[in-house]
């Protein structure tokens, strides 16, 4: 005759094995919806940077405005449209340049309140080529940066609202990376300054330039 004591424990562990492999299925349901969910916010992140660099680039264009641009928001002045050799001063063809520009840019990002709440910070980086003294280099990188900047807001730079031109002046940041990313075989293409994106959720240490103002 079975013995009613086994019987019972038998149930027992039938029981909380049920329960258990019950819990099992329902955790690893919510970890597959909790990735998927992360997933969804992190797609329409990834949509909504790469709207902003395809409006920057389009509007750009449509204004003949050349410079590079990359897929991640950088986009590049050319060196020859900005300075000479060694000099931190705006050529004019660069003044006429940056006049034009900043407008436009500034109107992309400043009139689609979703574009502005996602940008948190404008780096505007100045280089060199690897020609010279480092620490002279640094400080000549900085100066470039900051003569773009200020060309932003000269008095005869027009912005189709008068508020973006302050709008963009929160959240530009110049700084100078001298011959940080040059090639040592000294290229004039590393003279150049760049504006860089910088998204929220962004780590800004990890790319932090080597100076600011």
């Amino acid at each position: 005759m079975p013995d009613e004591n086994e019987d019972s424990s038998a149930g027992v562990w039938l029981s909380i094995g049920d329960l258990m492999s019950g819990l099992m299925f329902f955790f690893a349901l919510l970890f597959i919806a909790v990735l998927a969910q992360l997933q969804d916010q992190q797609d329409q992140i990834i949509d909504k940077r790469t709207a902003i660099v395809e409006a920057l680039v389009s509007a750009l264009e449509q204004n003949h405005i050349q410079v590079e641009a990359s897929a991640d928001g950088e986009i590049t002045f050319k060196e020859e449209m900005l300075f000479t050799r060694g000099s931190a001063r705006l050529s004019t063809d660069g003044r006429e340049l940056v006049a034009r520009f900043a407008p436009v840019y500034a109107d992309v990002i400043f009139s689609n309140p979703d574009f502005d709440e996602e940008i948190t910070r404008i780096v505007l980086e100045g280089h060199t080529s690897a020609e010279g003294d480092e620490t002279y280099n640094l400080n000549l990188s900085l100066r470039r940066a900051q003569s773009v900047a200020e060309g932003m807001f000269e008095e005869d730079v027009t912005y189709r609202e008068d508020v973006h031109a302050q709008q963009l002046k929160r959240k530009l940041y110049p700084a100078g990376r001298g011959e940080w990313d040059a090639d040592p075989s000294i290229k004039e293409s590393d003279r150049k300054v760049v504006l860089r994106l910088q998204f929220r959720g962004d780590n800004f240490l990890a790319w932090m330039p080597l100076e600011s103002s």
